[in-house]
């Protein structure tokens, strides 16, 4: 009897076989591998190069140096590089469990209790506020970029947008800032909490609409108080399984995110969590506390600080990050045959290119009459779910399955 044969010929890349694919994003697709060398399974990004202008190549390159310089618990850990024809493939620590945003599917394990939430919250701060230090603002927090490890140790991933506060000047203003900030706070000095309100990205809209901030998407420019406007968004997508305005098509909500006082809160969660959102939803970016600040709030100060107690991050066949930086040839990249099924987080928004914001602008007067009430008037009786007022009405509950 003749053995069915494989639908997809095996690729190997570098030391590397890749596996099945595990994530799909703007950038390109995330599979799972196994180094040759160790029998260890890692994950490896890989990213297109043929064709890409010189800004795109200069992204890559800044995405790698970034990733190469951080080592935190709750960041994914970055492995080494392995350039071959046509590709980039960036060698990441594996999170068996995958995303956050993929457990919340109803074939998984759906939405979080707020309980858990809170345990996943914490280490997000907990990675913020490590970036945040280090001048490193993600721009693009949501459930797709979180990733769980069979331990439950929480990584921040994807920072394929994220930026790097320039040193210099600013790092002396957020000295100062952070002094200023112990005297009338009490809070101890961190960049991350001093820079809250400085805009050092750049002014280009880009992350994913649905959790971005407000300043993000009138062009202000990203700070790290626009992570933690992020994190409030991704707290009630864990309860509800979706982000606020989710019903909304992205430009309205958008348009929404900027009109509003804050987003609708989850119905039913506790006072803490409450309090909580809406320190994160506050429109004024310099009003926003910091990660570190947030860290502290009664909702999630009680949980410790997580370790990874895997290990995989310092045994996945690539030894000290940044040591492995291969350039293999067309013959060390086999043939990719068969197809993929999509991955879960495929559903969810990719990131954005860069928007103008005078489509914000034609989509407003677009959704004027009936269907400006019906859907983003918050003047009119019935309209949006959001108030102006502190009211406990403005609530959104999950969405129907």
């Amino acid at each position: 009897m003749e053995l069915p044969r494989s639908s997809r010929r095996a690729t190997s890349v570098g030391p590397y076989l890749l596996g099945e694919e595990i994530g799909k994003g703007a950038a390109g697709q995330v599979y799972k591998a196994i180094d040759r060398r160790t029998g260890a399974v890692v994950a490896i990004k890989e990213i297109p190069s043929r064709g890409l202008d010189a800004a795109a190549r200069a992204a890559i390159a800044g995405e790698i140096e970034l990733l190469s310089d951080l080592r935190h618990p709750n960041v994914v850990r970055y492995l080494g590089t392995v350039a071959s024809a046509g590709f980039e493939y960036i060698v990441l620590e594996l999170a068996e469990n995958g995303s956050l945003a993929a457990n919340l599917k109803p074939g998984r394990f759906g939405p979080c209790p707020e309980s858990l939430a809170a345990v996943y919250v914490a280490q997000m701060l907990d990675g913020l506020a490590y970036l945040h230090e280090r001048g490193v603002v993600h721009r693009d927090i949501k459930g797709a970029n979180v990733l769980t490890t069979k331990a439950g140790v929480v990584k921040l991933a994807d920072f394929g947008v994220a930026e790097r506060l320039k040193a210099g000047a600013s790092a002396a203003r957020a000295r100062a800032g952070a002094e200023a900030n112990v005297e009338t706070n009490g809070s101890s000095p961190s960049v991350g909490d001093e820079m809250l309100g400085e805009t050092f990205a750049s002014s280009d809209v880009r992350g994913t609409p649905y959790w971005m901030a407000p300043e993000v998407i009138e062009m202000g420019g990203a700070t790290f108080a626009s992570d933690v406007w992020s994190v409030g968004c991704t707290g009630g997508e864990l309860l509800t399984g979706a982000p606020p305005y989710f019903d909304h098509q992205p430009m309205p909500a958008m348009f929404a995110i900027v009109r509003d006082k804050r987003p609708p809160l989850p119905s039913g969660i506790s006072d803490a969590m409450r309090d909580f959102l809406k320190r994160c939803f506050r429109k004024d970016p310099k009003a926003r506390p910091g990660a570190a600040e947030m860290r502290a709030h009664e909702w999630v100060r009680d949980f410790p600080r997580r370790e990874d107690r895997t290990g995989d991050g310092d045994r996945a066949g690539a030894g000290d990050p940044g040591a492995l930086d291969l350039h293999v040839g067309t013959d060390d990249r086999e043939g990719r045959g068969g197809a993929f099924e999509p991955a879960a987080s495929e559903k969810m928004p990719s990131s954005t290119p860069p928007i103008d914001p005078r489509d914000v602008a034609i989509e407003e007067r677009r959704l004027s009459g009936r269907a400006k009430s019906a859907r983003v008037s918050s003047s009119a009786p019935g309209g949006s779910r959001v108030s102006d007022s502190d009211s406990d009405s403005d609530e959104w509950s999950p969405p129907e399955a």
